[in-house]
């Protein structure tokens, strides 16, 4: 057998198979087989870390050396041992703890626990069949002939070559890979033919000491670098300065050998740095050409002399004007990345931010590895429950992907390409930096000036959304019906508007200025002049009006008065004989009649119930809402039904629960956000009934 065998030719090997296969072709099954067992280790390895989620727990950071580890609180068996408790006996956790998981459904934690263990038991189950099936099989063939020699690389940087996994240099998740090709022969002799010739230039892979303790120097040490100068790793102690070995930061000093600044180690070493590039050396000046000679028919004058007519200089042709380059690009950090993904329209996952603000389902955001951040869009617990309800499925592993995981992929995609290198696998999206963002055209207006264009159309809204692009702006529209009112604002602006749509949002991209803008400007403040004077003369017609059907007031009639001091005639008693004079003062000196007493309503009005104090002077009465923070950590807003003592006179108030949602942390950092949860109903309402001077009773909270 000449070609590497198959992953079902491996597993389904027999002994009877191997009889009359060399070294080399057995140890190719080898090879395979343990490319299949380092995909099992993988996958159990997240399946352990499935075990620890499913317990709800969280990863805390320790001191090790000089940084810090995150680790798991518990160890795998403890808390493999706490998961299968709980399967058998039905735990769960309490409410507000289910809450912030996103365990909303009823026996989403157990399901989510068993789908973990049942996980980890599948995968140990398929290592074990490896072990006693083909790996059996092939480790009985080696012994059947008394072993031969094999030789084990190790794949990390700068990996050497193991006789087995025996050696102690080699760690239990050191990855190695097997070299079947030099199976059967003796080491000397595989360096001379296959690894010096085939491997060393693209692998480095130099001999392991402890395991070929007689291999020649040279094939057990690395060779230098021809570009790494020689100063490199050497002492610095000596080329620094007073000042220099003092420093705490940037601390450098001049190498000998090649007279550079080099950066030293906290052991005062010159780090690892390369030759200086010398410079090519200038051409030596060439004399200057000699002029052609001329030919035998050139004109001469009349003493003999050759005569070379002028030629007209050529101009040479004008160079282009170099084209606009863009600024360079800036790595993305994950905290970069979700502002964006904000300003752009898009709805983040509460694993990204903060839990009581954040709908479950959204774009998840997490750093890949240095340099690279991960988008892809996570569906929260509540809607992957609600999903598989609707598909009448109830194991959780034969769950679907969900159809439009792609869609928001290519949405993303395409948000952030602008901005950042991307590359999209599936449903996930890597974001990192590019070496040269696109040049922003002239004229293309800021996100702050399309928001006070749009605000002054009457366009701006919470379903659009503006930011900055490096080479356009881009405006966001989450509604058909206002697609249109923004496009005839941008438009009356003068600028140039590229439309495309994806699944979720229209888009409208600001690629630069038309070039009837000036006219287009002056148009628009004639129309909002006219607009204005139009608006400011209605006003008027309607102030006129108002003032024309109003009722006239008479003018009071003018009045003189008596000489007997009286304000007019109608009050003076100058002219009344002395009969009229006694009448008056009768009449004045007479008890008034008794009023006639109103009639009384037929339906009296309904009593107000009576409103009750405590000790903090906050009034409650029946019938009003109330907020009561519980022990848990939710909020129950209700209306009050009752209010009286009990049975040692303390007055005591009764409510019913109507809704519920995450209450603030009463002590919390001032760099986190401290926002109440989402308000949810409350499915099962049952009377709480609490004392009316306890200080977590308040009015209903509307926030």
């Amino acid at each position: 057998m000449n070609i590497r065998p198959t992953l079902a030719e491996t597993l389904a090997v027999r002994p009877e198979q191997l009889t009359g296969l060399t070294p080399v072709e057995v140890d190719r099954f080898n090879l395979v087989l343990s490319e299949e067992f380092a995909r099992v280790d993988a996958a159990i390895g997240k399946a352990c870390d499935g075990i620890h989620r499913a317990l709800l727990q969280q990863k805390k950071s320790i001191r090790r050396g000089r940084g810090y580890s995150q680790v798991w609180p518990t160890t795998l068996a403890e808390a493999e041992r706490t998961a299968r408790e709980h399967l058998k006996t039905g735990y769960q956790p309490d409410e507000l703890t289910r809450v912030q998981a996103g365990l909303h459904v009823e026996g989403a934690y157990t399901e989510k626990l068993r789908a973990a263990v049942e996980r980890l038991d599948s995968l140990r189950a398929e290592r074990k069949s490896l072990t006693d099936g083909p790996a059996a099989v092939l480790e009985g063939e080696f012994a059947s002939r008394g072993g031969w020699p094999r030789m084990h690389l190790c794949l990390s940087d700068g990996g050497h070559i193991h006789e087995g996994r025996w050696c102690p240099s080699i760690g239990p998740t050191t990855p190695t890979t097997w070299l079947p090709e030099v199976s059967g022969m003796h080491w000397r002799e595989a360096y001379r033919e296959v690894i010096a010739k085939n491997m060393a230039g693209a692998t480095q892979a130099i001999m392991c000491t402890k395991c070929y303790k007689d291999a020649p120097t040279e094939w057990t040490e690395k060779q230098a670098d021809p570009t790494e100068c020689p100063g490199s790793r050497t002492s610095a102690w000596e080329h620094m300065t007073e000042r220099e070995r003092r420093a705490h930061y940037g601390r450098a000093g001049t190498c000998p050998e090649c007279g550079e600044k080099v950066s030293v180690t906290s052991g005062y070493k010159f780090r690892k740095h390369d030759r200086p590039q010398g410079g090519e050396e200038a051409a030596p000046e060439q004399p200057p050409a000699a002029p052609p000679a001329p030919a035998d028919g050139a004109p001469k004058d009349n003493s003999g002399i050759v005569v070379i007519e002028r030629q007209p200089l050529k101009t040479p042709p004008a160079e282009e004007a170099p084209a606009p380059k863009g600024k360079p690009g800036t790595a993305p950090t994950q905290l970069t990345v979700i502002k964006f993904l904000k300003a752009a329209g898009f709805q983040v996952s509460r694993y990204t931010e903060s839990r009581s603000q954040s709908t479950p389902s959204g774009a998840k955001v997490d750093p890949a590895h240095r340099g690279t951040v991960s988008v892809h869009w996570h569906e929260g617990d509540h809607d992957f429950m609600t999903r598989m309800d609707q598909a009448g499925i109830t194991d959780v592993a034969k769950m679907p992907q969900h159809p439009q995981a792609s869609a928001y992929a290519r949405a993303y995609a395409e948000a952030l390409a602008p901005r950042y290198a991307v590359r999209t696998e599936g449903t996930h999206v890597y974001v990192s930096a590019r070496t040269e963002l696109p040049a922003r055209p002239k004229g293309v207006p800021t996100a702050s000036a399309v928001r006070k264009a749009l605000a002054e159309a009457g366009a701006q809204d919470g379903r659009v959304s503006v930011v900055d692009q490096p080479d356009h702006t881009r405006v966001t529209v989450g509604d058909e019906e206002r697609v249109t009112a923004v496009r005839a604002a941008l438009t009356e602006q003068g600028w140039t508007v590229e439309e495309s749509e994806n699944w979720q949002h229209f888009i409208l991209k600001i690629t630069g200025v038309a070039p009837d803008r000036p006219a287009r400007l002056r148009k628009l403040r004639q129309r909002r002049t006219k607009e204005e004077q139009e608006r400011a003369s209605r006003a008027a017609v309607a102030k006129v009006e108002e003032a024309e059907e109003a009722p006239e007031q008479p003018a009071p009639a003018a009045t003189r008065a008596c000489t007997c001091g009286a304000r007019d005639h109608a009050s003076c008693l100058c002219s009344l004989s002395l009969g009229e004079f006694l009448a008056h003062q009768r009449a004045r000196q007479a008890p008034a009649p008794p009023a006639e007493e109103a009639p009384q309503e037929a339906e009296e009005r309904p009593a107000r119930p009576p409103t009750h104090y405590s000790r903090a002077e906050v009034a409650y009465r029946v019938g009003m809402r109330v907020t009561y923070r519980d022990r848990s950590g939710f909020w129950r807003h209700g209306e009050v039904t009752q209010i009286e003592p009990d049975e040692s006179g303390e007055m005591r108030l009764t409510f019913l629960p109507d809704a519920y949602q995450v209450a603030p942390q009463r002590r919390a950092p001032k760099h986190l956000d401290n926002s109440p949860g989402k308000r949810r109903p409350e499915h099962n309402p049952r009377p709480w009934t609490v004392p009316l001077d306890d200080r977590d009773l308040m009015r209903e909270r509307t926030d």
